[in-house]
């Protein structure tokens, strides 16, 4: 018996649109009445997910920026931090080596903010930069003129994840290869999409996340259900006791996963939950 539900919002959750589909509402609220919890595990910080959270007339707690923050909605007093896995500064300048002269934007994920620093300084790029931000809700950010990782004076503190981004696939894969080749002590670096490359702390992650809430409440792995569709949910699809890998992810995962699930066009999510959970 499924117990507990987590989905990832990118690519499983959301249609290649950004939207949330009409087709994943009804059994997901459900699956809700059913007294089973659904878990938002995202890459995102709250503020991109609070839209299909409140549509989806969800109450428990979210994971975001990758498994590094757990958070609670207290309703008036908002969102409330129930585990926490920070980025230490003193990893700061070996991850910097590693990328300081790839054309990349680095985006330094706090609590509240986003900071972005562009190596890129293109127009256009600029403001296809800022078009994608908004088609994915990713509004709460500042740019600044120099990396964080260089000088964070005056930046809200700390970091619970670090992610590049490129839309050069090529240098995005140097990225991953130069940051994997650092052997950082303490981080783990993953692709959470094809343009871009997440840091964050090995005691953090998606699975971490959800073990933690699955001692709160009380429920085995067997019972959970996992969906996503790339890197950095692998290892909790992995782990559930049924985990599936949407049609739309990465070719390159697919033979690593149990079981497929339909594209997130096709409202992949609706289907498993109905044949796994609701059944």
């Amino acid at each position: 018996m499924i117990k507990l539900i987590s989905i990832d919002v990118d690519g499983t959750l959301l249609d290649s649109q950004g939207n949330l589909p009409m087709g994943n509402i009804e059994p997901i609220k459900k699956a809700k009445q059913k007294g089973i919890h659904i878990i938002l595990n995202t890459g995102k910080p709250i503020g991109a997910i609070e839209d299909p959270y409140h549509i989806l007339g969800l109450d428990d707690p979210v994971v975001t920026l990758t498994g590094g923050l757990v958070l609670e909605n207290h309703q008036n007093r908002g969102w409330k931090m129930v585990r926490g896995s920070p980025i230490p500064t003193s990893t700061f300048a070996m991850i910097y080596q590693a990328v300081k002269d790839m054309k990349i934007s680095t985006h330094f994920l706090t609590e509240n903010i986003t900071y972005i620093h562009h190596a890129i300084n293109d127009v256009e790029y600029l403001e296809e930069f800022d078009e994608a931000m908004r088609k994915f809700s990713c509004m709460e950010y500042c740019v600044v003129p120099v990396s964080p990782l260089v000088d964070w004076a005056g930046l809200e503190m700390p970091p619970y994840k670090i992610m590049f981004f490129s839309d050069d696939k090529e240098e995005i894969e140097r990225v991953w290869s130069a940051l994997n080749g650092a052997n950082i002590p303490g981080i783990i670096s993953e692709y959470s999409s094809p343009r871009t490359v997440d840091v964050r702390t090995t005691d953090s992650g998606k699975k971490n996340a959800v073990i933690y809430l699955c001692h709160r409440y009380g429920i085995d792995r067997s019972e959970v259900m996992a969906l996503g569709d790339h890197e950095s949910d692998i290892e909790l699809i992995q782990w559930a006791g049924i985990g599936a890998f949407m049609e739309n992810g990465d070719q390159k995962y697919k033979a690593q996963v149990p079981l497929l699930a339909p594209s997130n066009d096709a409202c992949g999510v609706a289907t498993i939950i109905e044949k796994y959970a609701l059944k």
